[in-house]
């Protein structure tokens, strides 16, 4: 099967680069294909001015001709091996771009370099991260460091156990199949959202039983907040990586994307979100 290719934005900021180095080794890992896009920063309409109307902004034409030749000069300073990069350079508003991109190409992840606490603020990707992820309608994997091989090995995968969640993890299932055989399935269990050890022994029964080919540790865990409840359990599972599944839309409101949000601001771990559209 040939899978689609992942989209990585690069601002040429250290964080962009761990998310290239990143994306390198999970698309050598398994056979695909890595997109760059750098954006000019603009409010305007690019795409619908006329050649004239572009002539006036002579700085936006100059920026686009440099970020051309630093994303070109970009790739060739890495060892990418096999793996064929191709590269794109888009003026607009960054996660406008990014998400266009990502749509038209139907690519199978985005991964972005994510900033941590004392994040340089406004920078590009520390600005649109957040709405990459909640907009993305692939998994977007959001990276503080480069990723090695066992950063994969020990994967949490973190539900609010909703009867249809598991269907929209299915974009993602080559992936993980490829990247772990072993993952820790999380349920975070709130006094806001108690739930029954019965009930949830039943639906964390039925939700492994559509993980095919992947060995499945079930856990329960009970903290007061969701957020913190995901971190104690990673860190006292040594846990390498995070994926949260986030229906923003459905009825367990402690599982909104806000979650990921915060996870990702407080962890080193990368994390991967999916959510229904």
């Amino acid at each position: 099967m040939i899978m689609k290719p992942i989209l990585v934005p690069i601002d040429f900021s250290q964080y962009s680069e761990n998310a290239f180095l990143s994306a390198l080794r999970i698309a050598q890992k398994l056979n695909m294909e890595i997109t760059l896009i750098n954006v000019v920063n603009t409010l305007l309409d690019w795409d619908k001015l006329s050649s004239k109307e572009k002539e006036k902004h002579t700085d936006v034409i100059d920026n686009e001709i440099e970020a051309k030749d630093k994303l070109d000069a970009f790739v060739k300073k890495h060892k990418v091996g096999d793996v064929r990069v191709s590269t794109v350079v888009e003026v607009g508003v960054p996660y406008d771009q990014i998400l266009l991109l990502a749509s038209k190409l139907e690519v199978a992840l985005i991964v972005i370099g994510a900033y941590g606490r004392g994040g340089e603020e406004g920078k590009f990707i520390g600005s649109n991260i957040q709405k990459v992820i909640r907009k993305a309608s692939c998994p977007v994997l959001a990276v503080k460091h480069s990723l090695d091989g066992n950063s994969w090995r020990n994967m949490a995968l973190t539900t609010a156990l909703n009867e249809d969640e598991h269907t929209y993890l299915e974009q993602v299932l080559p992936l993980i199949n490829k990247l772990t055989h072993s993952i820790h399935l999380l349920h975070i269990n709130t006094p806001e959202n108690f739930m029954s050890s019965s009930k949830s022994e039943v639906l964390m029964n039925s939700f492994a039983g559509k993980l095919p080919g992947l060995k499945v540790h079930q856990h329960v865990y009970n903290h007061l907040e969701v957020e913190n409840g995901i971190l104690e359990f990673c860190n006292t599972k040594n846990i390498g990586w995070i994926t949260i599944v986030s229906d923003h839309k459905g009825g367990n409101n402690s599982y909104q994307i806000g979650v990921t949000d915060t996870v990702l601001f407080k962890t080193e771990l990368p994390v991967l979100s999916i959510h229904k559209k």
